[in-house]
């Protein structure tokens, strides 16, 4: 699954694998050796850097043709909360806890402003990128809890062009702090 049937590792372990004796067994634990070492290396970490970059470009992309379209609103909310499951992931990554548990056991989420402040020595650009993350939170935050909702149209145009900024930031954060 990881590799695939046509690549190198698959095909000579399904050759070296077919008959079971002495010869073969230390083949096809050379291959288990090298196909670990490959693993160990960090290929799954960089791997799953490009799955979620892919992601998030994806998101971004929409939100960028949302805010092209005047659907500022919703460009901001799907922007934001990019951002949001950014920070958690690499809350994730670093072991910080992104759940607390109540007096009655059940599961919270923390909130974006408690991880973004556990995370700020581990940015690449510490408390710059905590204020990025903060400003654009914010913004994403008045967008889905109504604070936009009558703006005139000089606040529209406004905020087009301030959503346009917040997701360029974004992609920026992004990149710039790898899973």
């Amino acid at each position: 699954m990881v590799f695939g049937e046509n690549d190198d590792f698959y095909t000579d372990f399904k050759t070296k694998s077919k008959y079971l004796h002495d010869d073969s067994v230390k083949k096809t634990r050379g291959i288990l050796k090298a196909i670990w070492t490959v693993l160990n290396g960090g290929w799954a970490e960089s791997t799953r850097n490009k799955f979620s970059a892919e992601i998030f470009d994806d998101y971004l992309e929409m939100a960028e043709y949302l805010n092209e379209q005047n659907f500022y609103i919703a460009a901001t909310v799907i922007a934001g909360t990019t951002l949001e499951e950014k920070i958690r992931q690499l809350c994730i990554k670093h072991k910080i806890k992104i759940e607390i548990e109540d007096k009655q056991g059940n599961k919270k989420p923390i909130n974006v402003e408690t991880l973004n402040g556990k995370l700020k020595d581990l940015y690449s650009d510490g408390k710059n990128d905590v204020k990025l993350v903060t400003q654009n939170y914010g913004l994403r935050n008045d967008a889905a809890h109504g604070k936009w909702n009558n703006d005139t149209s000089i606040q529209k145009q406004h905020r087009l062009n301030q959503v346009k900024n917040m997701i360029s930031e974004i992609k920026h954060f992004i990149k710039t702090n790898s899973l």
